[in-house]
């Protein structure tokens, strides 16, 4: 048998205390939750950054669609319109704009699938006036909308 040594002398305060935190690991548990609390507002901020950054990129597009639409269209009066698409007679062949699934695309008497806007929710298209009222919402809930001349432009003679 061993025999075990006790330090009479030894006081109650100096016996370890195996249960709980120390004072040092409470200390850095709430450095942690501080340091994390800390950055929060900056994640935050990128959070705000990144949805401006899809709203230029959605903007951008739908830009660029209005540009290219207006420079094939050009003095070409738009034939026919439906909810959710519009046409017109180019050089004897219709040009077709329409929402397919999440897109709007371009077709050529018909045939063809070029993407002109993408990320779309909602696309419609009616006419009032002399007008015609193209609206539509992204998936990120941006509405964009434009009215186009339902007649070709006048040319100043």
């Amino acid at each position: 048998m061993e025999k075990q040594s006790v330090n009479k002398f030894a006081s109650p305060s100096s016996q370890v205390i195996e249960n709980g935190f120390t004072l040092i690991e409470a200390l850095l548990s709430l450095l942690a939750v501080a340091s994390i609390f800390s950055l929060l507002p900056i994640a935050l901020q990128v959070e705000q950054k990144i949805i401006q950054a899809s709203e230029v990129a959605t903007s951008t597009e739908w830009h660029i669609f209005l540009k290219q639409l207006e420079e094939e269209r050009k003095n070409y009066p738009i034939s026919s319109v439906t909810p959710d698409s519009f046409c017109f007679i180019k050089d004897t062949k219709e040009v077709c704009y329409s929402k397919y699934q999440s897109i709007i695309r371009k077709q050529v008497e018909g045939r063809g699938h070029e993407p002109i806007l993408t990320e779309i929710e909602a696309f419609q298209t009616k006419t009032s006036a002399n007008y015609l009222e193209i609206t539509a919402v992204s998936k990120a809930h941006h509405l964009f909308q434009t009215k186009i001349p339902l007649q070709g432009d006048q040319k100043d003679e």
